[in-house]
């Protein structure tokens, strides 16, 4: 086959959509949220002198009014009685001042107090678990080796407080081979548990955690390792005592919040025991031996063991309640994130505004003083920069400007559709997906998907991300359809008023929302009235299934039956 090459010029008309920088920077402000928004904004003002923000002295009627060609503007109001702007301009020493970071040029204040303290120095910011930790250590009677030590441990703390060691779980074999590894253990000071089915090992190094395999696999056992913490490692780094390094993590335990650098929750909760409630011995075997009879919700082996009635096993189990079971979760996490609304849905008369919440943004406007400037003539490189730096302005009020008539047209369209919603709450919800708004309003469905993320709606029934109007169906044996977030709401409205000590399953819930049961049943099965009863059916009755239900309940993060069962 002969293959030629060779160069060709041709003509070919086609298609195609191009990406304007001005394309781009709406589409980019159209899926900041609010607050993202502002701080873009703020970054704007900072890096174009073309923008100025509206302060409250310039008054209502100071403004800036964007029409015509590209970066042309035909209006700028500006106060009464303004004194007469220079109209020569040392363009010169502008662009040196601006090499140099200086704002004088523009106008801005700078104090003469260089003794200030600068802004990073005001600023504040909540104490670490770390900190908390070492500055209680700081002033115990930890010798500085100790000290080094406590350090390394607390560094090596999980979000939750902890300090988890390494697991080597050892399965198979016989039961003699597991208590010959269980007695070597033994005398290696190596911490064992042994539940007659596998041999755990723990605090190992890597070294020994292969050592140890070894060993099993010679035995016929098949080992497992849970990578973690090892207080063996510690002390062979610090040249000291496996012994030492446990006396520093008891240390570190009797700090604040209590039961932090705990190796599990088991061990947690019994320090906690032990410094709240010394002299409970019922308490402290409790939480010693039946932890997972307390998860299986299983009373019978409790009330033997303790030799306890109901009644005073329920008291212990308030007082467990009580204690902290995750000790780091106070110093870890951001903190609580306030939402601003986007939109207000108001209600007037028998109607709803939409009104697109402009508070605290800030206002833009072109310039003046910089305006004149271009006007007085400025060549060459000064001239490019400000026609360059008017273009960005023009385009950021525009885009901004968009983004608001945007946000206000989705939000009337689903408002409109989610009318019932308005009026009667969640359990009236429709079914909605995003197609159906971008054919309402014109728009394609990747734009309004932007609009509806990370924007939020005040309505009467509360403050709701726009995303949460679009669910999926459930279709009612009437022939129409359900939204899935009703059929959520209506789910968890159900297991709030069932029976504690005999809960509705997923397949009770099913059949309720199906319209199975008769009154008398569902009367039986519900801590309620039979006037309240009609509050809690649903609307229609549904074509749902078990595992449907048991997808939604999980999705609402409750558990099973079987786990909000209550013991006593």
């Amino acid at each position: 086959m002969d293959f030629k090459q060779g160069l060709h010029i041709g003509q070919r008309l086609e298609q195609k959509l191009v990406m304007t920088q001005q394309l781009q920077q709406a589409i980019r402000l159209l899926q900041l949220s609010r607050a993202e928004l502002v701080e873009q904004v703020r970054e704007s003002l900072n890096e174009n002198p073309m923008l100025e923000e509206q302060g409250s002295h310039d008054g209502a009627s100071s403004s800036s009014t964007v029409t015509g060609g590209e970066g042309e503007v035909t209006s700028l109001d500006t106060r009464e009685g303004q004194e007469k702007e220079r109209s020569e301009i040392d363009w010169q020493e502008y662009f040196a001042d601006l090499a140099r970071g200086s704002n004088a040029s523009t106008g801005s204040y700078r104090s003469r107090e260089d003794d200030l303290p600068t802004l990073a120095q005001t600023l504040t910011k909540e104490a670490t678990l770390s900190e908390v930790l070492k500055d209680q250590l700081a002033v115990s009677d930890l010798n500085e080796s100790q000290l080094d030590i406590a350090t390394e441990i607390i560094g090596n703390l999980d979000e939750d407080g902890y300090f988890r060691p390494s697991k080597l779980t050892l399965g198979g074999g016989t039961d003699a081979g597991r208590r010959l590894l269980r007695r070597k253990a033994d005398q290696r000071g190596v911490q064992s548990l042994d539940d007659r089915t596998k041999l755990t090992l723990l605090w190992l190094t890597e070294t020994e955690v292969e050592e140890w395999t070894n060993e099993g696999e010679g035995r016929g056992m098949k080992g497992k390792y849970f990578p973690g913490n090892s207080t063996r490692a510690i002390a062979e780094r610090h040249d000291v005592s496996v012994k030492a390094v446990h006396e520093v993590l008891q240390a570190i335990q009797r700090c604040e919040p209590l039961g932090v650098a705990c190796q599990d929750l088991r061990e947690c909760l019994l320090v906690q025991a032990k410094v709240h409630h010394p002299d409970n011995a019922k308490l402290h075997r409790l939480i010693e031996r039946h932890l997972d009879n307390l998860e299986k919700r299983n009373s019978t082996p409790i009330l033997r063991d303790l030799k306890l009635k109901a009644p005073e096993v329920k008291k212990l189990l308030t007082l467990i309640r009580s204690m902290e079971p995750r000790p780091g979760r106070g110093y870890v996490g951001e903190n609580a994130r306030y939402i601003t609304p986007d939109v207000y849905v108001h209600k007037i008369g028998d109607d709803y505004t939409i009104v697109v919440n402009d508070d605290g943004m800030p206002k833009l406007r072109v310039s003046t003083f910089y305006k004149r400037a271009l006007e007085s003539g400025p060549r060459g490189d000064a001239k490019e920069y400000l026609q360059d730096k008017m273009r960005q302005a023009v385009w950021m009020i525009r885009s901004i400007q968009q983004r608001q008539n945007t946000i206000q047209r989705v939000t009337e369209s689903i408002m409109r559709i989610q009318r019932d919603f308005l009026d009667h709450g969640v359990s009236h919800l429709k079914p909605l997906v995003l197609r159906e708004i971008a054919e309402d309003v014109g728009l394609h469905e990747s734009t309004v998907s932007r609009v509806t993320t990370a924007k939020y709606v005040h309505t009467p029934q509360g403050i709701f991300e726009l995303k949460y109007f679009f669910n999926s169906r459930i279709e009612t044996r009437a022939g129409d359809d359900m939204a899935s977030e009703a059929v959520k709401f209506t789910i968890r409205k159900l297991i709030d008023v069932e029976f504690k000590k005999a809960p509705l399953s997923d397949q009770e819930i099913a059949e309720l929302l199906q319209g199975s049961w008769d009154r008398g049943k569902a009367l039986s099965r519900l801590d309620v009235t039979e006037s309240q009863l009609p509050e809690l059916m649903p609307n229609k009755r549904m074509n749902i299934a078990r595992r449907t239900v048991a997808k939604y309940r999980e999705s609402l993060n409750i558990p099973s039956s079987s786990r909000r069962r209550a013991m006593f």
